[in-house]
């Protein structure tokens, strides 16, 4: 009992209906606790930020439609911010970012999708997390071969293709679509992730190239999440396919066929050159795996946020 008096005094702590969750990230508690009221304590991994479960309408007239329900039952963490060029050389030893930002603080860029999944599975391994990617019957990256690069229109890697994610698995991961789309909208369908005011150099990065990550709070999510709107575009696990009208639950994309593409969200820091809708939470793109972002093609900077199952 002393001990767990001693983690209250040391560890940060907020309280919310009857949950008691603990974060590094914050130094203030935000009201008096109950214990005899509490539930279960959730400790939020450093960087993280907690998204309960809930139901959203997925989409947005005029932007991407049909607009339909979805229901979030998997509770998850997502990143605060866009991993970082610091956090890529720490796992992987390379520094690919180049011409559009470069710094320990800046998104990583210049990266495609499939090495992706390498960072997260090693960073994973790393910090003794189970890895949520298998391939070619492993979870293991070294055994998977070089990472697909650039691969010629109509050339595929099945291998690389038919991943598998383990969303039971406590490793790290990229969101879903839906995941991210309800952690930048959340609860309120919001068209932004700062609300309905329109975009603007005081909210997001939209300036050409990209700015250290967190640089814009006052354009923060709801729930505190940077960079949802600018920066870098992100990737996110779903194979592309069309809405349906149809309800959801926790869906992870349409089904994969040879030669898919995967789901790019968020419109990055050249959005404004393109559309400004592309600024607008509900907007999607998407992009062949293998391609990594050309250095001469700003439209095409993009990187991605971690995501954990709790």
């Amino acid at each position: 009992m002393k001990k767990f008096f001693m983690l209250l005094i040391v560890v940060p702590i907020i309280c919310f209906a009857g949950n008691l969750i603990i974060d590094f990230n914050d130094t203030t508690p935000s009201s008096e606790i109950n214990f005899l009221d509490l539930d279960y304590l959730e400790i939020i991994p450093s960087g993280f930020v907690s998204v309960p479960a809930g139901r959203f309408e997925m989409g947005q007239t005029g932007v991407e439609e049909p607009v339909h329900f979805v229901n979030m039952t998997r509770k998850y963490f997502i990143a605060k911010n866009e991993v970082t060029q610091k956090e890529w050389f720490d796992i992987t030893g390379e520094h690919p970012s180049i011409n559009y930002g470069v710094g320990d603080n800046y998104p990583v860029y210049r990266v495609n999708w499939y090495s992706i999944l390498r960072y997260c599975n090693l960073r994973s391994m790393v910090e003794g997390l189970n890895p949520c990617y298998t391939i070619n019957g492993t979870t293991n990256p070294a055994l998977w071969g070089g990472v697909p690069t650039n691969l010629p229109e109509g050339v595929v890697n099945s291998a690389w293709d038919e991943v598998i994610c383990d969303f039971d698995a406590k490793g790290y991961r990229m969101p879903t679509e839906a995941e991210w789309e309800y952690a930048a909208r959340y609860n309120d369908g919001r068209t932004y992730p700062w609300g309905e005011a329109p975009y603007s150099d005081s909210l997001c990065n939209y300036s050409g190239t990209t700015t250290i990550v967190g640089s814009y709070p006052s354009g923060s999510s709801k729930l505190g999440i940077n960079d949802m709107s600018g920066n870098v575009k992100e990737c996110v696990w779903d194979v592309t396919g069309g809405y349906t009208s149809a309800e959801e639950t926790d869906p992870t994309g349409a089904e994969y066929v040879l030669g898919s593409e995967r789901v790019i969200r968020n419109g990055g820091c050249n959005a404004d050159m393109l559309h400004y809708d592309f600024m607008k939470s509900a907007v999607r793109s998407s992009l062949n795996p293998s391609y990594t972002s050309d250095m001469f093609l700003p439209h095409d900077v993009f990187g991605f946020r971690l995501a954990r199952t709790k």
